[in-house]
């Protein structure tokens, strides 16, 4: 038991859970079905300008509208097989003003 029969203070920014939750909620911008059915577009441009919008059924949240992440391409190996070709004069050395100016000579 600790002194007095007091416990100790949580510190200021733990929340409860639900607390939390709300705190998140209440940054977010919030609109019901109807409501986003006819500012889609006006929507869509805020989320992918980095605001969050959360679609709402009444006051319950139901959706989170985000934009999607933009995924680089898949490279694969061998993609350019047959497409290239590669003569004999590429494996020739080079003439040594190329060469020096390759290497940085100028």
């Amino acid at each position: 038991m600790h002194s007095r029969g007091h416990r100790p203070r949580k510190p200021a920014h733990s929340l409860h859970p639900r607390a939390a939750w709300l705190s998140y909620l209440a940054k977010m911008k919030m609109v019901t079905i109807h409501a986003a059915k006819t500012n889609l577009s006006r929507l869509i441009a805020q989320a992918c300008a980095g605001e969050e919008i959360v679609i709402a059924r009444g006051d319950q949240p139901v959706a989170r509208l985000v934009p999607i992440a933009k995924v680089s391409p898949h490279r694969r190996f061998g993609a350019m097989k047959g497409r290239a070709r590669v003569s004999k004069a590429f494996f020739e050395p080079l003439p040594p003003d190329e060469l020096s100016a390759w290497e940085g000579g100028g």
